[in-house]
């Protein structure tokens, strides 16, 4: 009658744990049969009061906890649930939910641990990102061919808010859903688009840099967002260009930046290609100046960024 749901904070993966917590004891997710608290809001003497309480109008009842973080440091009003877990209620589910790391060592943790069923949430690796889209996708009852599930995934993959998201957006459209129409609806992430525009900028093709600028002003981007984002990467750029021209090689670079894979440094170097430490210092010395006067007002910032495109380089 007790659950434990705790590690990553992946909402669709919680929402489903508590729902089969709920389906498993015959509950209803409704406002008789289940009730949210969270954690410090809500005292644990007041929780537990509740625990105790007879349900009303239903045999059992759920109580659902979010943000237990006296899972994982110590605090001084646990007493009454460790008292609760020792005899707890027939007619309660209590549904416990932290969103990190349990401390194994508290006294809390440890007797909960004797009665309850624990759930821990994993973070998704990139090798099994397409099988959970492709999953979501079924779920969906979406109709959409291969190519438009791969553009899909290569758009989504990494963040699951992003991808429930997108999902709806499709599920709207009422009909076959081909790669063109992914396209067309499924935004890219923004830190692909930075990549686009960086090597737009760097190749002199300013028209795509333009075209990247304007789909992302279409979505409300902050220009002020956009100047970080390309100073990021910019920075990047020059910190392996200036170790590379120290004599490092690709494993010896990526070492030095935070043991990064050798892979980015050979991509990295393939977009600066002959472009030199000092003109890429240029550009983030453009960004800078650029970034404080947005930040003062002292400049319209959306025409002060498309002047910075037009540019060149």
């Amino acid at each position: 009658m007790i659950y434990l749901i705790y590690g990553s904070d992946i909402e669709f993966a919680i929402n489903k744990e508590i729902k089969n917590a709920l389906k498993e004891n015959s509950i209803n997710v409704d406002e008789f049969a289940a009730t949210s608290y969270e954690y410090p809001n809500a005292s644990i003497q007041e929780i537990v009061d509740d625990c105790l309480t007879i349900p009303f109008l239903t045999d059992k009842k759920g109580i659902i906890v979010k943000n237990c973080s006296f899972l994982n440091k110590e605090t001084n009003d646990v007493k009454p649930l460790i008292e609760y877990v020792k005899s707890p209620s027939n007619t309660t589910v209590l549904i416990l939910i932290y969103k990190g790391s349990i401390n194994e060592k508290l006294e809390v943790v440890e007797e909960i641990k004797k009665v309850a069923k624990l759930c821990k949430i994993n973070e998704i690796s990139a090798k099994e990102w397409p099988q959970v889209i492709n999953q979501l996708i079924n779920q969906y009852n979406l109709e959409i061919d291969d190519d438009a599930r791969e553009e899909f995934i290569n758009r989504t993959s990494g963040n699951l808010d992003r991808v429930l998201k997108q999902l709806s957006k499709l599920k709207m459209f009422n009909g076959f859903i081909t790669k063109e129409i992914v396209v067309s609806m499924v935004d890219r992430p923004l830190e692909d688009n930075m990549f686009g525009m960086v090597d737009a900028l760097l190749d002199g093709k300013i028209d795509e840099a333009i075209k990247i600028y304007n789909d992302l002003k279409i979505q409300n981007t902050d220009p002020i967002i956009l100047v970080s984002g390309l100073a990021t990467q910019f920075r990047f750029l020059y910190q392996v260009k200036h170790l590379h021209e120290q004599g490092y090689n690709n494993d010896e670079v990526a070492k030095e930046l935070d043991n990064i894979k050798p892979g980015r440094v050979y991509y990295a170097l393939k977009k600066i290609g002959y472009h030199n430490e000092n003109e890429i210092m240029d550009i983030l010395n453009e960004l800078a100046d650029l970034d404080e006067k947005m930040r003062l007002s002292e400049i319209d910032k959306y025409m002060a960024f498309e002047m910075f495109l037009v540019k060149g380089r």
